[in-house]
């Protein structure tokens, strides 16, 4: 499984081999695997950037992966923390769970996981066991080994360019969507409070980004002006950044977006040299004098 490079196992592949020891991380959700471009960032500033963006998780298990990533990797000097409505809400289940499978024996993986659904106690003692039942992933190997061509990788430096666009197939799975209310999680705001204390400690510099998500997205999200005050409410007890863009001229045309909270490749690429503009405007990425 380690041969695999696509989607996020690729970027668990990546982690574990070290080397990266990038400049600037990005930390999130799919979100950030697919809007924030590191190439970009590192074009304006020079500094160089990996997205760390797990498809489908919340805050709570990208900081087990951020913790994973320091055991392998030099800390950054700066971190971009992609903030959803969502960020601080954790799933009962673990999406897309095989890609923790070559880790249940690593401490920071085994105690992250085991708060999920998903995983048995001998899933975590015994190591073949684990791969029992997972004919998809045990076809999918077969398949790369025989025709290597097809395992390319899907990401550069994390970052996850879909070039997929808004359809009618898009609007008919919105117009089921019934709006909701987000609660976060204690497990998840310990976590979040554990990074903070952690980045502060080690000097490194924190931005939280809230990126575009389109109004008909924003309105599935009865408390979402609650949320956004909370992540205020951290970013001035810890004197952060916070570039908020919900209400980014962005988020009117579809044309950026592959459905209702994602941006396509075209987005993406918009948005990423807006937000390098801003953080270069600012002067986010300078050295402390």
């Amino acid at each position: 499984m380690k041969l695999l490079k696509y989607e996020d196992v690729s970027v668990w592949n990546e982690i574990t081999k070290g080397g990266i020891d990038a400049d600037i991380i990005i930390i999130g959700s799919s979100r950030a695997a697919t809007h924030i471009d590191p190439a970009i960032l590192t074009r304006f500033n020079g500094k160089s950037c990996y997205n760390l963006g797990m498809m489908g998780h919340n805050f709570f298990i990208e900081n087990a992966r951020f913790q994973y990533y320091l055991r392998y990797n030099t800390a950054p000097k700066f971190i971009i923390l992609s903030l959803d409505y969502e960020s601080l809400q954790r799933r009962s289940d673990l999406f897309n769970h095989t890609q923790f499978l070559p880790y249940l024996q690593d401490s920071i993986i085994a105690s992250a996981t085991k708060q999920y659904e998903g995983f048995s106690k001998y899933d975590y003692k015994l190591p073949l066991l684990k791969y029992v039942g997972e004919q998809t992933l045990i076809f999918s190997l077969f398949k790369n080994y025989f025709k290597p061509e097809l395992n390319q990788p899907d990401r550069k430096n994390g970052f996850f360019a879909r070039d997929y666009h808004w359809n009618k197939e898009v609007d008919k799975i919105l117009d089921t969507l019934k709006p909701y209310t987000v609660v976060p999680d204690s497990l998840s705001i310990s976590s979040f409070e554990a990074f903070l204390n952690q980045c502060t400690s080690q000097q490194i510099k924190v931005a939280f980004v809230h990126t575009p998500t389109h109004p008909l997205g924003q309105q599935k999200v009865i408390n979402r002006k609650e949320i956004i005050a909370l992540y205020q409410t951290y970013a001035q007890q810890y004197k952060i950044l916070f570039l908020d863009y919900a209400d980014d001229s962005i988020r009117l045309s579809k044309q950026y977006f592959m459905n209702s909270t994602h941006l396509n490749k075209y987005g993406a690429e918009v948005f990423s040299n807006k937000l390098a503009k801003d953080f270069q405007r600012l002067g986010f990425f300078q050295a402390k004098k």
